[in-house]
Parts: structure tokens; sequence; C-alpha cells
């Protein structure tokens, strides 16, 4: 799927599906973004099933609402997400109301970010979550997800502009560890749990270099 241009609602890279049909995604699945007005993209599928290849969404442009590495109410097992040059309110490594993922991998090079989610949005679990930043200017960025939770998640920036970096998710827990290793690039504040709610096991904070305002190992407003 290919977007260049035009205002769209709701976008998959996978298949449609409901509860008594599940489509079948054979190969890879590739979502390019260009250019245009998007509310929901969706690397995977929308109510049931998974892509059985990869799945690799490239956001080069335009403006994107919601954007997901993987599915609307579906699991996928590894999701690829890369930001270049959009303009993405909320930005998920996982999939949105339900469906497990087990390995999400963000990328951020460029663009705008408000917040961006290395885990799921409502439901579902993500096991890992990588996100690399090497450019960009994001508001927000969680390793976990917004208010569910994720196994582990390791963040490393090597330049950008960053306001707020958290290990954790928003208001869900890291059931292992998170790991943030900072080698440039410009963060206001960096937690190394969670935000609003949710635990976080053990958190571990690398700085190597970059220009940065405050630092906390642990959560901001509440969890553990």
């Amino acid at each position: 799927v290919t977007v260049n241009n035009g205002t769209l609602q709701n976008v998959f890279g996978g298949g449609k599906g409901d509860n008594s049909i599940v489509p079948y995604v054979a190969g890879d699945v590739t979502v390019t973004v260009n250019g245009g007005n998007i509310k929901n993209l969706f690397g995977g599928n929308d109510a049931s099933g998974e892509p059985n290849g990869s799945v690799l969404v490239t956001l080069n442009g335009g403006t994107i609402t919601n954007a997901y590495g993987g599915g609307n109410n579906t699991l996928v097992t590894t999701t690829n997400i890369v930001q270049n040059n959009a303009t993405v309110t909320n930005l998920y490594g996982g999939s949105n109301i339900s469906g497990n993922v087990t390995t999400s991998n963000v990328i951020v090079t460029g663009g705008t970010t408000t917040t961006l989610y290395g885990g799921n949005n409502r439901g579902g679990t993500t096991a890992t979550s990588n996100i690399d930043i090497t450019g960009g200017n994001i508001m927000t960025a969680y390793g976990g997800g917004a208010l569910t939770d994720t196994t582990a998640s390791d963040i490393t920036v090597v330049d950008g502009m960053i306001g707020i970096l958290y290990g954790g998710g928003q208001e869900a827990s890291i059931l292992n560890n998170s790991s943030i290793v900072v080698n440039g690039g410009t963060i206001d504040t960096i937690f190394g749990g969670s935000n609003i709610k949710g635990d976080v096991m053990e958190s571990q904070i690398q700085i190597n270099d970059g220009t940065l305002g405050e630092v906390y190992g642990g959560n901001n407003q509440g969890g553990n």
C-alpha cells in the first residue's frame, strides 16, 4: 500500500476479517506514506488474523493522527515502523484495541511526532519494544504502551529533540526492565519508569553524550 496524497479515514496493510472470517495475507506487508492526511494507519489487519510475512510501515511525509505498526484488533508477530519525515500525533509500535505483538521496532530519523509509544495502545501486550531515535522532533516518547503493559523496552537515542522520554508506559507497566541509552540529542527530561501509573521492575539509564535537563531513574506521577 502506497499513499501519495488524499484524505483517508483508515488504511490497513493487511486484511479486514470479522468474527467468522479470518483473512489470509500470505506475503510481506509494506505500507509507505509519502503524503496525504490519514486518521488511522495500521500495518496489520483490522478485525481478525495476522499477516504471515513481515510488516513494514514507512512514513516519508503526510499528516497522520494515529499510526500503528500492528493491527486494530489483531496481533502481529514483529512490527517495523519508520518515521522519516511525516507529522504524526500518536505513533505506536504495537496494535490498538487488542492483539499481542512479540517484537515492535520503531525507528525515528526525522519528522514531527507528538507522542510515541513502543508498545500497544488500549489492549493486548507487546513483549519487547525497540526504539531507535536518530533525528526528528518528539514531544513525548514511551518505551512501553499507553494503557497496556510491555514486558521489556529498549530505547537508544543518537540525535533529535525530545521533550520527555519514559522507559515505561503512559498508564502501563514494564513487567521486566526498561533500558535507555543516550548517545546524543537534546532531551528535556528522562524518566526510567512510567508516567501516570504503572510499575517498572527495573530501569536502566546510560548517558554517554547529549544535552539533557533532568534525569529520574523512577516514575513520574504514580506506580512503582
